[in-house]
């Protein structure tokens, strides 16, 4: 047999923490907590195989090893503990055993198993490292991290990661990107990491953290938690690709308010497959003249009589059975040759630029 004492308090904390990465898994070691105590320092890790966490605290007593097969018992029972909590290993084989906890006048026996098939995270040696502050960068993920796509980790890294360049913090799909600018943080190295992953530096709180990057995992480390990432590559996107360096038109709006319209927007639209919002200037309908005002992508804004709008509507959408694609096509082909007035792109910035 083979004992250790540790504070109660302090061991059901790091339980807590660290039991934040188990979920469902086919492997069922990886639903578990694996304890290691060497040389008066107790370990506590938890997996999914992409992120460890890993909780450190003072003990005393023996070395030992041994995973937890029944994690969400051990922590339930350790929540009633306060003060010393003595842990005794008891081995029933080669692989398999119990541990006996002792606080108090309060007792509890648990199953383990052999910490040999858990999985090693390893260190990070020769890494280059900085220091930031945890809350802080978690912040700036969680502005960030909608944005990346869902399900296609293995094949499109930089799509569905958070990335990490310079003094950037981004994430895209192809369709949008949300990138978060600070120039007093640089990252010495581009990095690909998932965002839910970084979702765990809650666990820091407000303290700073050393980050280490490595070849192949991220460390986000304090006095007595460590966070490794599974890194997925250097190969980070270029923001600046994906920012137009001019603009056709430029509004300026209340985030807030567009905030409220869109939500709105939102809840009204119902099962809608592809639901989309359509921004329009104030002159779309003119009552005064009878005009409409439709934008066309290649060309700029086009003048048109209302009836002429009227009839072409009717005429592309009077078959329930048209797609979309065949209304629109329809719709601007019997509106040829039409046009009141053309206000190419061009001018039409320059008039958003006088007022």
């Amino acid at each position: 047999m083979m004992r250790f004492t540790v504070d109660a308090r302090a061991f059901s904390d790091a339980m807590s923490k660290v039991s934040k990465v188990l979920r469902k898994s086919p492997l069922p070691i990886l639903e578990e907590i694996a304890v290691h105590v060497e040389n008066g320092l107790c370990t506590l890790t938890a997996t999914d195989l992409d992120t460890w966490l890993v909780a450190e605290l003072p003990a005393r007593g023996d070395d030992v090893s041994f995973v937890f097969s029944r994690t969400k018992d051990v922590m339930k029972a350790c929540a009633h503990f306060e003060g010393e909590l003595a842990i005794t290993f008891v081995p029933k084989d080669e692989r398999d055993g119990k541990i006996e906890a002792l606080c108090g006048q309060r007792a509890a026996e648990f199953p383990v198993i052999a910490h040999e098939d858990y999985p090693e995270c390893g260190t990070i040696e020769d890494g280059i490292s900085l220091r930031l502050n945890a809350a802080a960068l978690f912040r700036r993920v969680e502005r960030v991290r909608y944005a990346a796509e869902k399900g296609c980790l293995g094949r499109r890294p930089q799509s569905a990661c958070v990335q990490f360049r310079e003094d950037r913090v981004f994430s895209l799909d192809g369709r949008r990107m949300a990138c978060d600018t600070q120039p007093g943080t640089v990252f010495p190295a581009p990095c690909l990491l998932q965002g839910d992953a970084l979702t765990h530096l809650r666990a820091f709180g407000e303290n700073e953290v050393t980050v280490q990057i490595g070849a192949n995992k991220v460390c986000f480390s304090d006095e007595t938690l460590k966070l490794y990432v599974r890194r997925y590559g250097m190969d980070t996107y270029d923001p600046d690709a994906a920012i137009p360096k001019s603009y056709r038109e430029v509004i300026t709006v209340k985030t807030d308010e567009l905030l409220r319209e869109l939500t709105y927007l939102k809840e009204c639209i119902g099962s809608c497959t592809f639901p989309y919002v359509r921004f329009a200037g104030q002159e779309l309908l003119d009552f005064k003249d009878n005009t409409v005002t439709l934008a066309q992508p290649s060309v700029g804004h086009m003048i048109y009589r209302m009836s002429d709008v009227s009839t072409a509507a009717y005429h592309a959408c009077r078959s329930q059975s048209r797609t979309e694609e065949e209304k629109e096509r329809l719709f601007y082909k019997a509106l040829a040759g039409k046009a009141l007035q053309t206000i190419p792109w061009e001018e039409k910035s320059k008039d958003n630029e006088n007022t």
